[in-house]
């Protein structure tokens, strides 16, 4: 589902003296002389990231307030975009959205993977024209184990810049986002869907590099 708005998205010394000349001496290791300026002793530290939302990217800094499923009270904390304790899993999604009701079954598995590998994994509902409660029963409903958001007046949504639902955001815990885009899309081959948001999560649990990072989501 289309949401509601759009987005944007070495210097050298040289020295001089009477008398004739003298070779100098080839500098060694230890020396002073030794060409540390052009070889240091450690390389530069690497650029930081910049802050985006695309895979590569640092996700912008944000907080949101994630209502857990479980018990009678509903149990509310604030997590924070660049402070997680763990590698987050976020997706924005729509109780009336099509595409959300299709993959729901798929991401139930995807959370089951990411709860067994520690990864937190936080449902964000943006929809104005869902209520509170429509949001809620949806989730319930589904059965996710995961956090959800009411994310009122699309707030977190629109600093991800997501324009579609369901729209996947992994995301390790220093705010580096891995990948971004669908749960799953049509094989070309006419075959099942290809699960990229559950290939992702696995090679990113198994310490391989995530072969494909970005993805365009239906909706």
């Amino acid at each position: 589902m289309r949401l509601p708005w759009i987005l944007v998205l070495g210097l050298a010394a040289a020295s001089c003296g009477s008398g004739p000349p003298v070779a100098a001496p080839p500098p060694t290791p230890e020396s002073p002389g030794s060409g540390a300026a052009a070889r240091p002793d450690r390389a530069p530290p690497a650029a930081e990231p910049m802050t985006g939302t695309l895979p590569g990217d640092r996700v912008p800094d944000f907080r949101a307030s994630v209502l857990r499923p479980g018990g009678g009270d509903r149990k509310e904390e604030v997590v924070s975009s660049r402070a997680a304790p763990a590698t987050t899993l976020y997706l924005v999604m729509s109780a009336q959205c099509p595409y959300c009701n299709e993959v729901a079954p798929g991401l139930k598995e995807v959370e089951e993977v990411c709860v067994s590998g520690g990864v937190d994994v936080i449902y964000l509902y943006p929809s104005r024209s869902e209520s509170d409660e429509e949001k809620v029963a949806w989730h319930r409903e589904h059965g996710f184990r995961g956090g959800l958001v009411l994310d009122r007046d699309a707030a977190v949504s629109r600093t991800l810049e997501a324009m579609k639902t369901p729209t996947a955001y992994l995301v390790d815990r220093g705010g580096l986002l891995l990948y971004r885009g669908a749960v799953a899309l049509p094989s070309e081959e006419g075959g099942p869907p290809e699960p990229f948001l559950s290939r992702a999560v696995e090679e990113h649990l198994a310490g391989r590099r995530i072969r494909t990072r970005l993805t365009e989501p239906e909706g």
